[in-house]
């Protein structure tokens, strides 16, 4: 987890008034994981991230990412550059065609 990210889970956290324990005990984990979310040492697993989010009642993209809308724009350009998009609009070819 880059420091960013840690940094808006510990904004995110404050912001809706729980301390440290307090939203362990929301998650059912330690004070211990959530500090080391916080700190950048670790990341939450898949299925926290989700109840994170809606604890604060945001999108997972605005809990991941300090900008959203320059995330899905860099998405857009990484998705038109992938090899697997030939550029034309053309669907990729599945399992059978040519």
């Amino acid at each position: 987890m880059n420091v960013d990210m840690a940094k808006r889970l510990a904004d995110r956290r404050r912001q809706a008034g729980l301390t440290q324990e307090g939203l362990a005990e929301k998650l059912n984990v330690t004070r211990q994981a959530v500090s080391k979310w916080e700190r950048s040492e670790s990341s939450p697993d898949t299925d926290n991230l989700i109840a994170l989010a809606a604890l604060y009642d945001v999108s997972l993209d605005e809990l991941l990412y300090s900008d959203v809308e320059e995330f899905t724009a860099e998405a857009d350009i990484a998705c038109e550059a992938s090899p697997a998009n030939a550029g034309d609009g053309s669907p990729i070819p599945t399992q059978g065609q040519t």
